[in-house]
């Protein structure tokens, strides 16, 4: 009987532990290119190397992406440095 408002209220703190997790890798993107001197083109082909090594699916559903991911798909990461 326990487990099962445990497992709403765990579930809820992953979804917020996993949208923290997704900006921390943005900020942490955006550092690397910005203050240590990685070109941004490097690190986009670094982020397509990684993706093509995990088999990554570049184009998850976002509902999964708001309750499972810890990182931001790739394409997003990708996006997100271009406009840097």
């Amino acid at each position: 009987l326990f487990g099962l408002p445990y497992d709403f209220v765990e579930r809820l703190v992953s979804i917020g532990s996993n949208l923290y997790s997704r900006r921390c890798e943005y900020e942490a993107d955006s550092y690397v290119v910005k203050e240590a001197a990685l070109e941004r083109d490097d690190m986009l082909s670094a982020l397509k190397k990684l993706a093509r090594g995990h088999l990554e699916n570049l184009t998850p559903h976002p509902a999964y992406v708001l309750v499972n991911a810890s990182h931001p798909p790739v394409l997003q990461r990708m996006a997100a440095l271009k406009r840097l």
